[in-house]
C-alpha cells in the first residue's frame, strides 16, 4: 500500500515537473504515445496509425516523421530536419546512415546521457543496430540539450528555432548547416 502511494507522488511530480504551457505536451503524454510504439526483432509497429516499418530499411522522410511525432513529440520537426541535413532524402542517404544506421551524424557519447549506440566508427561516430535505435539515441540527445537549455535560460526553447541556434557550434559548427536547417523547418512539408 506504502509503496503504491509512494509511486503515486512520485509519477504526480514527475508529470508536473514536465507540464508546460500552450500545446506542449507533459512528459505523460510523451510516455504514452512512445508506448504505442511495438518492436519486434525485425519490424515497428504503430496501431494507430497502421503503420508497419523493417527496422533494418529507412524508412521516407514522411514515414519517418509520423514515428518521431510519438517517439520524440514535440521535438519531431527537429529530428526530421536534421536527418534530412545529414543523411539525406529518400533514397539518397549518406554513408553514415545507409553503412551504420546513423542518420543524424551522431557522435559516440562520452558517457554524460543514455545511448542506444553499439559501437562507435574509428572517427567515433555512433553506431546504431537499426534507424530507430538512432531516432530514440536522437531522442536522448534532444532531453539533454533540452535540460542545458532550460539550465541557462530558465525555460523551454519556444520553438524549433531557438533550439537549433542553442544547438549550433556543439552540434555542428558550421553557419551553413544551420542556414539549410531553419531552410527545412521553414519550408519542408511533412504531411
Amino acid at each position: 500500500m506504502k509503496k503504491s502511494w509512494l509511486s503515486l507522488i512520485f509519477i504526480s511530480l514527475i508529470a508536473v515537473a514536465f507540464v508546460r504551457n500552450g500545446s506542449e505536451e507533459t512528459a505523460a503524454e510523451r510516455v504514452m504515445a512512445s508506448q504505442q510504439i511495438r518492436c519486434t526483432q525485425d519490424s515497428l509497429f504503430i496501431d494507430s496509425i497502421n503503420l508497419r516499418l523493417p527496422l533494418q530499411e529507412i524508412p521516407t522522410v514522411r514515414q519517418m516523421h509520423a514515428v518521431a511525432k510519438y517517439r520524440i513529440g514535440r521535438w519531431a520537426k527537429v529530428f526530421t530536419v536534421i536527418k534530412l541535413q545529414e543523411s539525406g532524402a529518400d533514397g539518397q542517404y549518406s554513408y553514415l546512415a545507409r553503412e551504420f544506421n546513423n542518420l543524424t551524424g551522431m557522435r559516440m557519447p562520452r558517457g554524460l546521457r543514455p545511448t542506444t549506440a553499439v559501437a562507435a566508427t574509428k572517427t567515433n561516430y555512433a553506431i546504431f543496430a537499426n534507424w530507430y535505435d538512432c531516432m530514440v539515441d536522437f531522442g536522448h540527445y534532444l532531453d539533454f540539450t533540452v535540460n542545458g537549455f532550460r539550465n541557462k535560460f530558465g525555460r523551454e526553447p519556444k520553438d524549433e528555432y531557438e533550439l537549433i541556434n542553442h544547438m549550433f557550434g556543439s552540434y555542428n559548427p558550421y553557419s551553413t548547416w544551420k542556414r539549410d536547417v531553419f531552410w527545412l523547418l521553414k519550408n519542408y512539408r511533412f504531411e
